[in-house]
């Protein structure tokens, strides 16, 4: 009986100390896991004031996604929720007296770019459905980031190396095609405007016009978008091959009128031949 008094003790003086100390640990890591306490630190303000305005706080559903939902791993992930979070702690302070200067837009990449689709997926369990209504899918955005986005999709599957062979192959695809199709044929098509052999005044009423679109969006289309939807067969013989023998007639006209200086024949009533080469406002920066 006496054997086990002494191990009791133990036993109730460890409780004693270990409760408060852990409720304390608790306590301080809850209270310093809200919006709150992050925007008590100043360089994050612009960004606490994005994401008050953001469908992250205010939805149809009522629900509200914070400064740990997305930028720390789940709670149950203790070690590593426990490891980031002091991590941030002490890069957020020796930043500030460090440098001074908080980098908004250089901190806000960064972040992108350390985003796990497990963060998002704590509350976007359908993140890979693509709904009707694309309206957050279609806002300004950077092309790196979201080729980035999609590798990670892919890797939901495929294996890392795989996936970067694929996009270099893809690459290499599309660079094949401007260089051998698209820029030769751009540069004709310009030195036709030039000689006053096309007319620039309306646009897809004169044939090599609408050759030179169809090389773009036609083939053009199908060999880069069957590159990187893996489709060898849209890729090759609805895609390059066509391709070549699109580019081979388009050259072969466009040489002809300038080595005759004939114009192009107009088509007068050509259906919805439109006149407006504006370039449209860039969505994608």
């Amino acid at each position: 009986m006496r054997k086990l008094i002494k191990p009791a003790i133990f036993v109730i003086v460890g409780i004693i100390i270990a409760f408060p100390v852990f409720s304390l640990t608790y306590y301080t890591m809850a209270r310093t896991s809200t919006p709150g306490f992050c925007v008590s630190c100043h360089e994050i303000t612009p960004a606490y004031n994005a994401w008050k305005t953001s469908t992250h706080v205010n939805n149809a559903h009522g629900f509200t996604a914070d400064c740990m939902d997305c930028h720390l791993p789940a709670p149950q992930d203790t070690i590593n929720f426990f490891y980031a979070k002091t991590i941030h702690g002490i890069k957020d302070v020796f930043v500030h007296f460090a440098y001074g200067t908080y980098d908004r837009e250089k901190s806000r990449e960064h972040a992108y770019e350390t985003f796990k689709n497990a963060q998002c997926q704590k509350c976007h369990r359908n993140i890979l459905y693509i709904p009707n209504k694309r309206g957050a899918m279609l806002a300004q955005t950077n092309w790196k980031e979201e080729r980035s986005k999609m590798q990670e999709v892919c890797m939901q599957c495929h294996g890392k190396r795989w996936t970067e062979s694929h996009y270099s192959h893809m690459d290499q695809a599309i660079e094949e095609y401007n260089e051998v199709y698209f820029k030769p044929a751009k540069a004709k098509l310009d030195e036709l405007y030039d000689k006053g052999l096309l007319d620039k005044t309306r646009f897809f009423d004169e044939p090599l016009e609408v050759e030179y679109y169809e090389l773009w969006h036609h083939e053009g289309r199908r060999a880069r978008m069957g590159a990187a939807m893996m489709a060898p067969d849209y890729s090759w013989w609805h895609g390059f091959y066509e391709c070549k023998k699109r580019f081979n007639s388009f050259m072969k006209e466009a040489n002809h009128l300038i080595e005759t200086g004939q114009k192009s024949y107009k088509a007068v009533n050509y259906p919805n031949a439109t006149g407006n080469t504006t370039k449209p406002k860039e969505i994608f920066k």
